[in-house]
């Protein structure tokens, strides 16, 4: 006996079969959208890949984790999309990093230090660092770095890029300190600006710069320091004042033995011209020799001396210096002296000789003439006053002096000196135009 409540299966198929196709359409469509979401995800995935390495950067290329590729310059760059790969760009500009108030008074600006108002320093808050004989110092550097072209790969394996910062901060502040406690409070504290000195700024920034760098290169960072800079240095409030005194004074000194070896230097100049540290050394060797009983020597410099003083130059080195100023102008009036004494005495000899040839040949005549020539030399000097005396009778003279002679006398002298004066003047002319085209 059939159940009355059962459903015709006939009926159930019919009703069914709109309902199943409807269902495997949308599940088909269904399955065709999930696909397309699909793919276009896994583009998405894959063009996740593709990143800008910007200017100023170099890329790294990881792959689980691992360096594949490093040094890749700015522009695009393909590498597997996370989390396989990964694109690393690191900057490889200069940075900064300043170190305002670790060794510095916290109680001062870094911009506008005041330390001459801090009186006592207190530990915990006030920073400041300890010099090789124990002195207490403030100061405040600054230091510029960089990730090294070739050290990029070094730099993403073994530093976290946001850490760097800290990291070069804290080579310096430690080169720092190894730094001064090498120096005394003098050395740290004196403003000498001149290379290779103890306390140059020079000399303790490199210093500082060599030992940043040696403990970042140990650390195998990839980082490059290319200035440590020393902005400032103090010594503590409380005796700052007396500091500065002391830095004013060597500076003082120090300016003012400038001013004495540049005079020195002029005055050498003016004497010898290029040669006259030159001269100046054959001038102490010659003493020294002479000094030390030593009589030959002092003869060999003194004649090398002489010879720069004859050929006018010296050579040091292989470079030729000329001696000029007024050495030469000296050396020049000697000559012209030595030549004019030679030259009369040579005259006054060859008169002499003529003389006494004629002497020997007539000696009344000879005395005749000479008696003559001395008469009238004397009758002729403007000094002597001549009178004439009636020969046999008797005459008075008196002492006092003919007053127009006097004054005719007076008269050729002041001619005469005029005359010397002026002469004087031309040869000093001359002499110096001479010592002129010398020089040139």
């Amino acid at each position: 006996m059939s159940d009355p409540q059962a459903p015709d299966p006939a009926i159930d198929r019919s009703a069914l079969d709109p309902a199943q196709k409807s269902l495997a359409d949308a599940l088909r469509i269904t399955y065709r959208f999930i696909q397309f979401v699909v793919v276009v995800l896994f583009g998405l995935f894959i063009l996740s890949g593709l990143e800008t390495v910007g200017e100023g950067e170099r890329g790294v290329k990881l792959t689980f984790g691992a360096i594949n590729e490093s040094d890749l310059p700015p522009g695009q760059q393909f590498h597997l999309p996370y989390p396989v790969g990964e694109l690393v760009a690191v900057h490889t500009g200069s940075n900064e990093v300043r170190i305002d108030r670790a060794f510095y008074p916290d109680r001062s600006s870094p911009t506008a230090p005041r330390i001459r108002s801090v009186r006592s320093i207190k530990p915990g808050a006030d920073g400041s660092m300890i010099t090789g004989d124990g002195a207490i110092v403030h100061a405040q550097w600054s230091a510029v770095y960089r990730v090294d072209d070739a050290g990029v790969g070094t730099f993403v394996r073994n530093v976290n890029p946001s850490d760097a910062r800290w990291l070069v901060r804290a080579a310096v502040m430690q080169g720092a300190v190894r730094v001064v406690a090498g120096l005394t409070v003098d050395d740290f504290l004196k403003r000498s600006s001149a290379e290779g000195v103890a306390g140059s700024a020079a000399a303790i920034e490199s210093r500082v710069r060599e030992a940043a760098q040696s403990t970042l290169d140990d650390m195998e960072t990839g980082i490059r320091i290319e200035r440590v800079t020393l902005d400032d240095r103090s010594p503590p409030g409380s005796v700052k004042a007396v500091f500065d005194e002391v830095s004013r004074q060597t500076s003082e000194a120090s300016k003012e033995r400038e001013e004495a070896n540049g005079f020195a230097r002029e005055q050498f100049n003016a004497v010898a011209g290029p040669a006259s540290a030159d001269i100046l050394a054959l001038i102490d060797r010659f003493e020294a020799h002479t000094d030390a009983g030593e009589l030959d020597l002092a003869e060999e410099a003194l004649a090398e001396l002489d010879e720069v003083f004859i050929n006018g130059m010296v050579e040091t080195d292989g470079e030729p210096r000329i001696v000029s100023g007024d050495v030469t102008r000296i050396i020049a009036d000697a000559q012209r002296y030595r030549t004019d004494v030679v030259t009369r005495a040579q005259a006054s000899a060859d008169r002499f000789a003529a003389k006494l040839e004629l002497y020997r040949d007539n000696p009344s005549v000879f005395l005749a003439a000479e008696w003559g020539n001395a008469f009238s030399a004397f009758i002729e000097n403007t000094q002597a006053e001549i009178f004439a005396v009636p020969n046999g009778s008797v005459a008075e003279i008196l002492l006092s002096r003919d007053p127009d002679i006097a004054k005719d006398a007076e008269s050729e002298r002041n001619r005469a000196q005029a005359t010397e004066t002026l002469n004087e003047r031309r040869d000093a002319i001359l002499n110096r135009s001479r010592d002129t085209e010398y020089d040139n």
